[in-house]
């Protein structure tokens, strides 16, 4: 609704607050602020925490109100301080684009908002992208960890299954790397609809298709499987993730936690599959695996 935005508060750790920020903006906050408590309004159990504002610019359906109260249970957050406002516009509906700046994935891959100019390197491949109510922007590390292993494993001409697509971050990434087409599921049928937007400002839309065709209604198997999406999610999807991924290829895991990561990695190695590789930063890690031939 034109005129106003929408504002998410909860009381969290400070340790967990960059992370769980980085979260709030790649499921399409605009803008996330860490402030002091009012000291006047602490309760005894809550000295030492933060206040964090998370800002988006569309009011959150219920698959974006179920997915923030899911993530703010993993950091921890006690559910009794978080809520949702509304609030009138003060000029945010545009001032929020100075949190975007262009982000070196890579020494290759650069992802760049579209309103910002980037000057490119002869063999940098730069992505566009528009922040919307839609996960990936690349700015977190479940994203950026996503892309640096796609960049690592993906061939040219192979075919891409991205699962948990969002924002398509990933599948037009897949493309401009030299995938040959890139299949996006998502649940969120405005995921999908961001998806194709930024596929088609990239000029990769006819590389692209975008549905909310549930994983196990997929008829194609791919030789690189993406799923950036949260361990407890993941982990009873592995068969299916397996199954649509083609005998030797790789299946790119992220969205977890470092101390699931081996959890995680132990499960879905079962059967004989291979490990190729982690990257692990200070909160989050992603996986890669190779499907057994």
């Amino acid at each position: 609704m034109e005129g106003q935005w929408w504002q998410w508060t909860c009381v969290c750790q400070p340790e967990q607050a960059e992370a769980f920020g980085g979260v709030l903006m790649e499921m399409g906050a605009l803008g996330v602020e860490e402030r002091a408590i009012d000291e006047r309004l602490i309760l005894q159990q809550y000295q030492g925490d933060m206040k964090l504002i998370a800002y988006f610019g569309e009011e959150p359906d219920a698959t974006m109100l179920e997915s923030v109260g899911e993530w703010a249970v993993q950091f921890g957050v006690d559910l009794e301080t978080a809520a949702w406002s509304v609030h009138r516009d003060d000029g945010w509906s545009t001032n929020w684009r100075r949190f975007f700046h262009p982000l070196e994935i890579s020494e290759r891959l650069v992802i760049r908002p579209s309103w910002e100019p980037y000057d490119a390197k002869p063999n940098q491949v730069v992505l566009e992208l528009d922040p919307g109510m839609a996960f990936g922007t690349g700015h977190h590390e479940t994203t950026s960890q996503c892309l640096r292993l796609l960049e690592q494993h993906v061939k040219p001409g192979q075919s891409v299954l991205d699962v948990g697509c969002g924002s398509g971050i990933l599948s037009i990434a897949a493309i401009l790397l030299g995938a040959q087409h890139a299949t996006g599921v998502d649940i969120d049928p405005d995921a999908i609809m961001v998806a194709k937007e930024n596929a088609e400002l990239n000029g990769t839309l006819e590389a692209c298709t975008f549905s909310t065709t549930m994983i196990e209604d997929v008829e194609e198997t791919a030789p690189i499987v993406l799923a950036n999406i949260q361990a407890h999610i993941l982990l009873p999807m592995q068969e299916a993730l397996w199954a649509h991924t083609e005998a030797g290829g790789v299946l790119i895991l992220s969205g977890l936690l470092n101390e699931q990561a081996e959890d995680v990695k132990t499960s879905f190695l079962q059967g004989g599959h291979t490990f190729l590789g982690q990257i692990q930063e200070e909160t989050w890690s992603s996986l890669a695996l190779q499907k057994s031939a």
